[in-house]
């Protein structure tokens, strides 16, 4: 998919190889659902927080929790990222029970 991303790009003219853009990535969802698995997968990893103003509703809503990570996107491609991790116990131990 990225491959034809960078080719339309080309073909259309929206890529400027001179140039640098920098994008960051946040408000990235702390769970996804998985159809085939049907439960929720860590969107990043099982380790990641969760932002604070998530906090108070993820015992009754999960689903749209959000994740404390951060990517950095140059040209169209990831090239870093930060992630907090847990360090709450009691949320680390609900996070992961989510999980299994």
């Amino acid at each position: 998919m990225g491959s034809i991303r960078v080719e339309l790009a080309k073909m259309f003219n929206l890529a400027y190889p001179n140039e640098f853009k920098l994008l960051w990535v946040v408000d990235f969802p702390l769970f996804e659902y998985s159809e085939k698995e049907q439960r929720y997968l860590a969107a990043h990893h099982p380790f990641t927080m969760t932002k604070p103003e998530s906090l108070d509703t993820f015992d009754v809503n999960k689903k749209d929790a959000i994740a404390y990570a951060y990517d950095l996107v140059m040209n169209g491609f990831e090239i870093g990222g930060i992630v907090k991790e847990l360090l709450i116990l009691k949320f680390n131990k609900e996070c992961l029970i989510q999980l299994n």
